[in-house]
């Protein structure tokens, strides 16, 4: 009887052991699984951001450009009606459009010969500058009809710098042509970059001329202007689109020669390409830094459990109901090491508000038990007005405690059935089921009043705090998610371009 015992405490002894290599093997394969997926979340997440962008400084260039050129057709105008490029009503309107369009460092008139007559560097005097051998000069003689052009980077034969020229043809009251009118853009006109602070570290913003020179990059650097880009991924992508993303790790700017993730968009009206760059080795770094960390945690847990289990084989004293409990108890430790590993899967560490994966991944079902049932769905993005100088004037300490009391202020301000997310850096996105513009609008004032009125002290000085928020309600023939934010976000944009601290309502249709 007494070998019987021993028999059975062996196979116990046994099965304890394959139990313990099943549970380790288990939790491995959810561990590298849950890596995969999140790897795979952030080449998403990264390929968005840079298509987000791309598609806001397209707007925001185009926006540029439509305001140089009413300024050239005004300028235009009044100089082929009175057939006076020197008057004073010339000079005013030319001392106005400077006034309106920061961008540009001068505007010239130059006759039909191509001699300069008229420039807002000088004011009579002018020196002796013919622009006749100049593409675009030969462009609007040959074609007064022809509309504005912009050209490929060149040198000012009146300042010496380096601009970008948008010209225009200057007609008589019968069309004949009598001469250009010319702004000078400066380069770092297109510079947006500090206006974007979301992007990942080591991104890169570039404007391209359609003709393939670059005309601008944000980080600078040497030499980079009027370098010919026909080479590269992205002209020979806008062979088959206008806009689109170029990915792989093959291929390496052709101005610094790191692999990026490529978004770019052509503007509507001007020969001009914006590409963004999200490079692919910060995604992959910052990944490994994560990963690497949760890898540890989990094999001190996975330490701890075998430790545990190698107590408990050594302590069998023959009682199956003993070996019995403790396995129930080992089972229940491996669950929570599990319940764990989702949650922070599914929880970004920093607010506690759920990540931009799972955020996202509910969105798509409330929505489709919205369009299923016909009930409301509203949802609302929001971020942080001027964070980069919170960032910059308090440390990112501060930024990283704005961040927390923002959340809380979001938690206190929703229903249970509503939901959070942090999209990335300082924005962050509302779920609202059963929830009209109406409940939507009011509960984003809400917490807009919330966060206004948080205090948060640092380096002994009072912390200002102000959100902008756009709300979207789901449209009865709403496409999917992303259509629904992208109405969201171009509502947010207004709030931004409003004045921030502010709640915008979104269209019914994108735009």
């Amino acid at each position: 009887m007494m070998f019987a015992r021993a028999s059975g405490w062996r196979r116990v002894h046994a099965q304890g052991w394959l139990v313990l290599a099943v549970l380790t093997a288990a939790t491995l394969a959810t561990f590298t699984l849950l890596a995969w997926r999140d790897l795979e979340t952030r080449d998403e997440t990264a390929a968005r951001q840079a298509h987000d962008t791309a598609w806001f400084i397209t707007r925001s260039i185009d926006g540029k450009f439509d305001q140089i050129d009413r300024q050239l057709t005004l300028i235009a105008a009044e100089a082929g009606a009175n057939g006076d490029f020197t008057g004073e009503p010339v000079w005013r309107m030319i001392g106005l459009a400077l006034r309106t369009t920061p961008e540009v460092r001068s505007f010239g008139l130059y006759d039909r010969e191509g001699n300069i007559v008229q420039h807002s560097n000088h004011k009579g005097g002018y020196p002796h500058i013919s622009v006749a051998d100049r593409d675009y000069f030969r462009t609007l003689r040959d074609d007064p009809d022809h509309g504005p052009v912009v050209t490929q980077p060149l040198v000012s034969r009146v300042s010496g710098q380096t601009v970008v020229g948008v010209a225009h043809a200057i007609q008589d009251s019968n069309g004949a042509f009598v001469g250009v009118a010319l702004a000078a853009v400066a380069p770092e006109a297109f510079d947006l970059f500090a206006s974007l602070p979301n992007l990942p570290r080591d991104s890169a913003i570039a404007i391209h001329h359609r003709a393939g020179a670059n005309l601008f990059r944000a980080p600078a650097l040497a030499d980079q202007i009027d370098v010919d880009m026909r080479a590269s991924p992205v002209f020979t992508a806008l062979r088959n689109a206008p806009a689109g993303l170029v990915e792989g790790d093959d291929h390496g700017s052709m101005l610094d020669g790191h692999a990026r993730i490529l978004a770019y968009r052509t503007l509507t009206r001007w020969p001009l390409v914006v590409v963004v760059g999200v490079p692919q080795g910060a995604v992959l770094a910052d990944w490994r830094h994560d990963w690497s960390r949760n890898a540890l945690l989990v094999g001190l847990a996975l330490v701890g459990f075998a430790w545990l289990a190698t107590a408990a084989q050594r302590q069998l004293t023959g009682r199956l109901e003993a070996e019995l409990a403790l396995s129930r108890q080992e089972l229940r430790y491996h669950a929570q090491v599990e319940e764990e590993l989702r949650y922070w899967a599914n929880t970004d560490a920093l607010t506690g508000m759920a990540n931009r994966r799972h955020f996202l991944a509910q969105c798509e079902r409330e929505m489709q038990r919205a369009a299923r049932y016909g009930r409301p769905l509203t949802v609302a993005i929001f971020d942080i007005d001027w964070f980069k100088r919170i960032n910059d004037g308090f440390g990112h300490a501060t930024g990283d405690e704005v961040l927390r009391v923002i959340a809380q202020a979001t938690a206190q301000s929703l229903r249970e059935t509503d939901m959070a997310g942090r999209l990335g850096g300082e924005e962050f996105g509302l779920l609202l089921p059963e929830t009209g513009i109406e409940g939507g609008t009011e509960l984003a004032e809400r917490l807009r009043l919330a966060v206004s009125s948080a205090h948060i002290v640092a380096k002994d000085k009072t912390v200002a705090v102000t959100i902008s928020i756009g709300v979207a309600t789901m449209a009865a023939d709403e496409a999917s998610v992303d259509t629904l934010f992208a109405r969201a976000d171009c509502a947010l944009y207004r709030a931004k371009e409003s004045g921030r601290d502010r709640v915008e309502v979104a269209t019914a249709t994108l735009g």
